[in-house]
């Protein structure tokens, strides 16, 4: 998954950078380094969003 897919995605759903962090139960930073694409988005984190 691409970062602009990543925010997309996160988007159609309404969920903030905080509304993933509490769901997947990790800390914010990584889903920050997630959004532009500085670490790799997981496969299955892709998958289940």
């Amino acid at each position: 998954m691409t970062p602009d897919g990543f925010r997309e995605c996160l988007n159609l759903i309404r969920w903030t950078s905080i509304d993933l962090v509490n769901s997947l139960h990790c800390d914010l930073a990584w889903i920050e380094a997630l959004e532009p694409g500085e670490v790799a988005i997981p496969g299955d984190v892709a998958t289940w969003i």
